[in-house]
């Protein structure tokens, strides 16, 4: 069983992402950075595990041992004052991720 680590599988496209990981067969292990989504993503068949975007560490320490890395979170606010904020988690976030990624060995 393949080991993937998801971001934003308790949202929309990560819900829907996360269900297909599961009916394949995957050991999935998502980013949650509430309490309020582990429980959602446990009736999902996820193992919560917290991080951060911007915390390379902690992404690291959640893709341990995993082989694929998904990436669906993404903030979708549409408010030109949340510029800032998008750009902090969909540009330097995905850079983030990527760069624990390779730290941590994740292959794919």
């Amino acid at each position: 069983m393949a080991s993937v680590f998801l971001t934003g599988g308790s949202g929309f496209l990560g819900g829907h992402l996360l269900r297909e990981l599961r009916a394949a067969g995957c050991e999935v292990r998502a980013l949650s950075r509430r309490v309020e989504s582990d429980a959602a993503l446990n009736a999902a068949g996820a193992v919560p595990v917290r991080a951060d975007l911007a915390d390379a560490t902690s992404l690291e320490r959640a893709m341990a041992g995993c082989e694929a890395v998904f990436h669906a979170a993404a903030d979708t606010s549409v408010w030109k004052p949340q510029a800032a904020a998008q750009t902090a988690t969909n540009v330097a976030g995905t850079i983030t991720l990527l760069r624990a990624a390779e730290a941590a060995g994740v292959r794919a």
